[in-house]
């Protein structure tokens, strides 16, 4: 009955055994690594000088990282860490960027519309760039960039530019890795700003993982534009079917955040296949079936993300056994992903996809109702 399912949602334990097969795994686990060490780091230049590593440790071609803060009375940007080639070079010795500039330099024009923006071929753009004294290396101009907004809780911290030697590196699932460490090192900056404002080093665990929460949010927004409205529906009716069932204070918040980022292990499946406008192959759904399982990797490291893992990591596991990726069965499954599954769907469902129009509502609800005791559970059907 409904008593029954009124229960405690627990951390999935870290010794869940996980195939590890692909080069995905291996940077999202490197991801989540990443950002535990930046959370846990109070000194900027510190934290300056782990994102810069951190950016060359997620891509090979990567040469170059400029770190840049934000001064929002004067609206300029001023570079205070500048690495080519893991070697720190003078930051003062690059200029400062004022917003009002937007019309000639993209760094401009990425602060004041807060999105990313990648570039295949820098020479084509500005070819006198390998002229850059900054740049040792001869015949190595900078040729492929990503620019990066840092933003934390809605304010603007500053800015990342990675470059690359080589013409069209950088793709939509780059971005959103970096994208990633980007937006925990904003959100640690962002503290050390506060502490250093408030004298004071005790900050709110909660908003710091409120913060990243969103943050990474918006970085698996780089790649898919519709994750946004889908996201911020099912995170609003997965908590009003919880209430429905039972749950509250403590269970509901670790819902909400499991919902948030309940695909975030799709930042491990490749463009072709997360961004294919039409139905998936055969071969192409086995390795979108792996995304539980890169969420898994990216979330478990990170203290307290360990604890809303539920969602990401089981929402595709089936009432009778016959999901992934553990083909967990009955109430295997923990409860906050069995409630999740049947609204995933019901949107899914819901709503237009390249592929096919919208189901009505009735064909929706005869869908799920045909689908209780195979891949939902009864009750919370």
């Amino acid at each position: 009955g409904r008593a029954a399912l009124r229960v405690s949602l627990t951390p999935l334990p870290r010794e869940t055994f996980l195939p590890r097969s692909s080069e995905q795994d291996t940077r999202l686990a490197a991801a989540g690594e990443i950002g535990q060490a930046l959370l846990e780091l109070i000194k900027p230049p510190e934290i300056y000088s782990r994102l810069a590593s951190s950016i060359y440790q997620l891509h090979p071609s990567v040469s170059t990282v400029y770190i840049s803060l934000f001064d929002p009375r004067r609206k300029r940007l001023f570079c205070v860490h500048l690495e080519h080639e893991h070697t720190a070079l003078d930051a003062s010795l690059v200029p400062d960027i004022h917003l009002a500039d937007a019309q000639k330099n993209l760094q401009a024009e990425v602060m004041l519309s807060g999105q990313a923006q990648v570039v295949d071929d820098l020479q084509a753009i500005y070819p006198l760039a390998h002229r850059n004294p900054l740049y040792k290396t001869p015949g190595k101009p900078p040729r492929s960039v990503v620019y990066l907004p840092m933003i934390s809780k809605g304010v603007k911290i500053g800015l990342v530019q990675i470059h690359s030697p080589l013409p069209g590196r950088f793709n939509q699932t780059d971005t959103a890795l970096f994208g990633l460490v980007t937006n925990t090192a904003a959100i640690a900056l962002h503290n050390a700003q506060l502490a250093q404002d408030l004298e004071h080093t005790s900050l709110d665990l909660a908003q710091t993982y409120e913060a990243t929460i969103e943050g990474w949010t918006r970085a698996l927004e780089l790649r898919d534009f519709t994750t946004e409205r889908h996201t911020q529906r099912v995170v609003t009716i997965t908590i009003e079917l919880s209430k429905k069932l039972g749950l509250d204070g403590r269970d509901l918040l670790r819902v909400r955040r499991g919902a948030q980022l309940h695909d975030i292990g799709k930042m491990g499946i490749p463009d072709q296949i997360l961004l294919k406008p039409g139905p998936l192959d055969d071969s192409e759904w086995r390795i979108m079936r792996r995304h539980p399982v890169y969420a898994y990797e990216l979330l478990r490291p990170i203290p307290h993300f360990n604890e809303i893992l539920e969602i990401p990591y089981c929402h595709h596991e089936k009432w009778d056994g016959s999901g992934y990726p553990r083909r967990l069965r009955g109430e295997e499954i923990p409860l906050s992903a069995r409630i999740f599954s049947v609204v995933d769907v019901w949107d899914a469902l819901s709503s237009n996809r390249p592929y096919r129009a919208a189901w009505p509502a009735n064909q929706v609800i005869d869908y799920i109702d045909y689908q209780s005791n195979k891949q939902f559970e009864p009750e919370v059907t």
